[in-house]
């Protein structure tokens, strides 16, 4: 990025340059992943919550 900040994907997180890591293992490919559904979210955030990650979240 010209501003000198890295990219960053949600939750802060690095973003990765991955092309290299499909090749080697092509089922990491996105195309070969199944999309997550409501149930998984819903327990990822059940989770998150628990361990007070979402506390400095503001959403409303």
């Amino acid at each position: 990025m010209s501003s000198g900040q890295e990219k960053r994907e949600a939750m802060g997180l690095a973003d990765y340059e991955t092309t290299q890591t499909v090749v080697n293992a092509p089922s990491l490919n996105p195309d070969n992943l199944p999309q997550l559904g409501r149930e998984e979210i819903a327990r990822w955030m059940g989770y998150w919550e628990r361990k007070g990650a979402l506390e400095t979240l503001k959403l409303n």
